[in-house]
């Protein structure tokens, strides 16, 4: 299920169609998505107990979409805002030196990148092919890593980041994914950004980079 702002639009199998529409008609966005975002609240801000982990764990929890896909085994469900940068709005400005894309010549940083704690195309691709990684760098030590995937064939590039605990609300973060923003422009693709409801530092990225909202969207995943 996917909102644009006003209304929204559901896709799914032919035979559930009937279904889908009895259960979701009268019914808002925002009204279905509310019961599950508490729950996924409860589980990965709050701190759940292993016994609460479990019952939300095992349910498709985001009413009614979870009685339509019943049949499906759906058993996660995840609420994503996504957001895109125009390029012809785009104002970047210098990330500065403490920003660099981080490749193999630059043997200390390039090691501690394959070591990232994170999560890191760098640990499953020794070659940079697949993937661009922008660190910063504070005094020798690698902090935080924005890293696009290289789709040849996608018209936009997303990007992830993830900065040290010890080291987050200190604006490193903005500043590596200014880095990715940039290059990805550069491909000539559009910046492609995501998260979930609540993951709340990720929230504030697009709209300190000058990012627009594009959608949100009530997904699916299969068990």
């Amino acid at each position: 299920m996917m909102t644009y702002g006003q209304g929204w639009v559901l896709s799914v199998p032919e035979a559930l169609v009937e279904k889908a529409e009895a259960s979701c008609n009268r019914k808002s966005f925002a009204e279905i998505a509310r019961e599950g975002d508490g729950q996924q609240e409860l589980w990965f801000v709050r701190g759940a107990r292993d016994e609460e982990r479990a019952t939300v764990r095992n349910v498709a929890n985001y009413e009614p979409l979870s009685t339509v896909a019943e049949s499906l085994k759906v058993s996660v469900w995840s609420h994503y805002f996504h957001w895109y940068c125009d390029a012809a709005s785009w104002s970047g400005r210098p990330t500065g030196a403490y920003v660099r894309l981080i490749q193999k010549e630059d043997q200390d940083v390039w090691g501690q990148w394959l070591r990232w704690p994170g999560p890191s195309w760098g640990l499953s691709s020794k070659s940079s092919d697949t993937y661009e990684a922008f660190g910063y760098v504070l005094d020798g030590r690698l902090v935080s890593v924005a890293q696009v995937v290289l789709g040849p064939e996608d018209f936009a590039w997303d990007f992830g980041v993830y900065t040290m605990p010890e080291f987050r609300g200190r604006g490193f973060a903005v500043e590596a994914c200014r880095a990715a923003t940039e290059s990805i422009i550069g491909h000539g693709r559009v910046p492609w950004y995501y998260y979930n409801h609540y993951n709340t530092p990720s929230s504030r990225l697009p709209r300190k980079l000058g990012y627009f909202l594009y959608s949100e969207a009530l997904v699916s995943h299969g068990g």
